[in-house]
């Protein structure tokens, strides 16, 4: 049906009954089945008729939807899963993109029961990460933030981070990004240099590694100025 309507454009249901042979009655359940999946259109014209949706385009929105059913699907049975608990097992999650990479630290800040590290250029950040922030600070968690920046730039971030009670402190780098959530997970991301928003990174829950990456951020404390 959706063939026939590419090729010889808008139909109505009796001409599509017509040509394809079949009942009137199946040609509606079959466009209610199309149009659901946007592969076709209702023009708004009396008798009623259907068009086809420019392959290119139907397919690709199709297949886009399908995408973010599979993604939302894949995610809700991680979600499901009980694995945070187990320090020392050797799985780790993989993220791709700024908006991924926020949406997992706002996800294990709500975790955290003492503390939590980080390591960071500096950045504006989603409300969501400020609200967080400050809910922890509320539940008598201690944040510690090391920036790469101290200029003009970020200088009001920096002063609305210490106006919440964030202890902030400034060392000079590049490239990469650590996030450290009591002894039980972190983050550690890379970016581009040039194109900071470009980035990738790993969720980890393995215990040594968590106690090496504290172990480092602590170093960078000592040697980071109070900003």
């Amino acid at each position: 049906m959706y063939l026939l309507l590419v090729n010889e454009g808008a139909l109505t249901a009796k001409n599509i009954s017509e040509r394809l042979s079949i009942i009137v009655n199946s040609v509606y359940r079959a466009t209610n089945a199309l149009l659901h999946k946007g592969l076709i259109k209702e023009l708004d014209v009396t008798p009623k008729q259907f068009q086809a949706v420019t392959p290119s385009v139907a397919i690709e929105q199709l297949a886009t939807k399908q995408i973010l059913k599979i993604k939302d699907s894949s995610q809700s049975a991680v979600r499901k899963l009980d694995i945070k608990k187990n320090p020392n097992r050797l799985n780790m999650e993989l993220l791709t993109g700024r908006k991924e990479l926020f949406d997992r630290f706002v996800d294990l800040a709500k975790e955290a029961e003492q503390e939590f590290l980080v390591i960071s250029i500096g950045e504006p950040v989603p409300e969501s990460i400020w609200s967080i922030t400050e809910n922890a600070i509320g539940r008598d968690v201690s944040p510690k933030f090391i920036f790469h920046k101290n200029d003009k730039e970020n200088n009001m971030l920096i002063k609305r981070w210490r106006a919440m009670g964030v202890s902030v402190r400034h060392l000079p780098g590049e490239g990469y990004h650590l996030n450290i959530f009591d002894n039980s997970s972190a983050i550690l991301s890379a970016s581009n240099p040039k194109q900071s928003k470009e980035r990738s990174g790993v969720v980890i829950y393995n215990e040594a590694m968590i106690e090496a990456l504290r172990t480092y951020f602590f170093q960078q404390w000592a040697l980071a100025k109070p900003v």
